[in-house]
């Protein structure tokens, strides 16, 4: 491994590090809060200590309590399609049981991803009669058919509250709602309050990786997509002073989510929280509390309950395909127009996702196969010249005057010194975004390959009976594999940079290797996979190229790019430039 190769591995180390330390926003400090009991004797900030409103417990006035129906018992409610089974309740008539048809949880049972239990929903708007809890009202059937739900609260003398729910046929996970209200013109007043607390249970493999990728995430007209902390060990809490479009309480693979395309909520406080127990079946708890200062008339949202594909998600609208993280701006491009296609292509004829990611790397390897090319041809020159480079460092003490006699060597030679270094760098951004890619990637969830159950976790063929720091309490062999890989192509290149390594350099290709080891092992095995498949191909386009270009023919071209040079004398303005800085900061050394 020569110093271009080192600096490429080392900045991959480094900016992997710095994303994780410094870039992540760090957790905040929470004031001390009142709480609320919630099941597995968890806790989680009472509604008020997110956004406090000042108004009452949420209750139903006298005035339309007498006009309800309530000796009657709650009626149970089905509403479904293909995809989603929606279980409601005559009293509140809003989602509480959510169950997503195509999916099941790691240990094979129903997924649902909202309970009753579990969460609490209230819609509150203000009368000249007191604080009105629309969740609280008693609703009748008015018609229920395949595609709508009509669901009717009757408050007396022609005044009603009116729930629509309608199955989208474009994007079936997602639902149109319209709240209307009827006779209430000289009753209502203007503010309303729409909170909704929610606790989602674990369904994957490992609680740790889900918890995370679980966060609240939402989108505002003036400041567009955003989303609170997701790795933060302790609570996070947001008062956003803007309309609010949407908010999603996202987990790893699936989200709920409402959706308000008018944005007549001007303000939103929002809140997440992992359970106080690690151990806890809990992935987190979610907060939204979104404040209007309108009177409710008419109020037409969105439902989403469904799985972070964004395919799916990007038919929504208004970057809510941002729930699954893909990377900064450069990474997401990829993932998004290149990865995802390239895997919702092939999952179309192909249902094996191990046989998918190999094909994925023998696409990409072969579109880079130009760049791994140039870089093994400069990395070659550069061995070759070793000899010339060497005996120009014996004769030259001073480093100024050896950089200038090495760049005339370089220019006499045809040989661009940065040319190892930067087709390694420009494939730096696919890397990045495998690692983006990978441990949000729905379309491996649950698909197994060879010894692994679930690509979109950690595959392990050996549980340790205790916890390795930084490694974990089980061995992936995948990792392993990929490990093993990554040091026979540090051995195969460091065979085409021999001479050209010193010191602890020449170790470097062997250590980072081992780092990664450490790294990977408990991310999805998908991923290790894919960097397996990856340095096993690399090795074997390098034997390719070793085998038709070796050093006699490097040296052949060497000395015909010398002849040409001696005969037109030009040099590249990238040398000029340098030759001249170069010879300006001598002069300025002795004078």
């Amino acid at each position: 491994m020569d110093r271009n190769q080192f600096i490429g591995l080392v900045l991959i180390f480094v900016l992997t590090f710095v994303y994780f330390q410094y870039i992540a926003p760090p957790p905040e400090e929470m004031p001390p809060a009142d709480t609320i009991r919630v099941e597995n004797n968890e806790q989680l900030p009472a509604a008020d200590s997110i956004a406090p409103t000042g108004q009452a417990s949420p209750l139903v006035p006298e005035a339309f309590r007498s006009a309800q129906t309530t000796d009657a018992e709650p009626q149970e409610i089905v509403f479904e399609n293909e995809v989603l089974r929606i279980q409601m309740s005559t009293q509140g008539g809003y989602p509480q049981l959510v169950e997503l048809k195509r999916f099941k949880t790691y240990a094979g049972e129903p997924l649902y991803l909202l309970r009753p239990e579990h969460q609490k929903r209230h819609l509150i708007v203000n009368t000249r009669h007191g604080a009105l809890d629309l969740a609280q009202l008693t609703y009748t059937v008015k018609k229920q058919d395949a595609q709508e739900l009509v669901l009717e609260a009757a408050l007396g003398e022609g005044k009603r509250i009116i729930q629509t729910y309608r199955f989208r046929q474009d994007v079936p996970y997602l639902i149109d709602y319209t709240l209307r209200a009827e006779g209430l013109e000289n009753e209502l007043l203007a503010g309303m309050t729409f909170d909704w607390q929610a606790s989602m249970l674990n369904t994957e493999k490992d609680v740790t990786l889900s918890r995370n990728k679980a966060t609240v995430n939402y989108y505002t007209t003036e400041d567009g997509f955003d989303g609170l902390n997701e790795i933060s060990s302790e609570p996070e809490e947001e008062t956003v002073e803007a309309p609010v479009v949407w908010t999603s309480f996202k987990q790893q693979f699936f989200s709920a989510a409402v959706i308000h395309p008018a944005a007549s909520f001007q303000k939103a406080a929002l809140f997440v929280a992992p359970p106080a127990d690690e151990n806890s079946p809990i992935v987190k708890h979610y907060g939204m509390r979104w404040e209007s200062p309108h009177k409710l008339s008419t109020l037409d949202f969105q439902l989403f309950f469904g799985p972070n594909k964004v395919p799916i998600l990007s038919k929504v609208g208004y970057d809510f395909e941002k729930n699954v993280y893909l990377g900064w701006a450069l990474f997401r491009w990829i993932n998004r127009y290149v990865i995802i296609p390239i895997f919702n292509f092939f999952e179309q004829f192909i249902d094996n996702y191990g046989l998918i990611i190999i094909l994925l790397v023998l696409i990409i390897k072969t579109a880079l196969f130009p760049l791994t090319y140039r870089s093994y041809i400069g990395m070659g020159k550069m061995k070759v010249l070793q000899p010339e480079i060497q005996a120009l460092k014996e004769k030259y003490s001073d480093p100024q005057e050896l950089q200038m006699a090495q760049m005339e060597l370089f220019r006499q030679v045809g040989v661009n010194p940065l040319s190892g270094c930067l087709p390694m760098l420009l494939q730096m951004p696919i890397l990045f975004a495998m690692f983006m890619f990978f441990p949000n990637a729905i379309e491996l969830r649950q698909e197994a390959f060879l010894w692994a159950d679930d690509l979109s976790t950690y595959d392990s063929v050996l549980d340790l009976p205790f916890s390795i720091p930084f490694y974990g309490d089980h061995v992936s062999l995948f990792t392993l594999l990929m490990t093993l890989s990554s040091i026979a192509y540090a051995y195969y290149s460091s065979q085409n940079t021999a001479g050209s390594q010193a010191g602890p350099m020449k170790y470097m290709g062997y250590f980072m290797p081992i780092v990664f080891m450490f790294v990977l092992n408990s991310y999805p095995a998908g991923l290790s996979f894919y960097y397996f498949c990856s340095n096993v191909i690399t090795i074997g386009q390098q034997l390719v190229i070793r085998r038709f270009v070796d050093d006699e023919k490097i040296r052949a071209i060497l000395e015909e790019n010398k002849k040409k040079q001696k005969g037109n004398g030009k040099q590249s303005s990238f040398q000029k430039r340098l030759e001249e800085a170069m010879r300006k900061a001598q002069q300025s050394k002795k004078k």
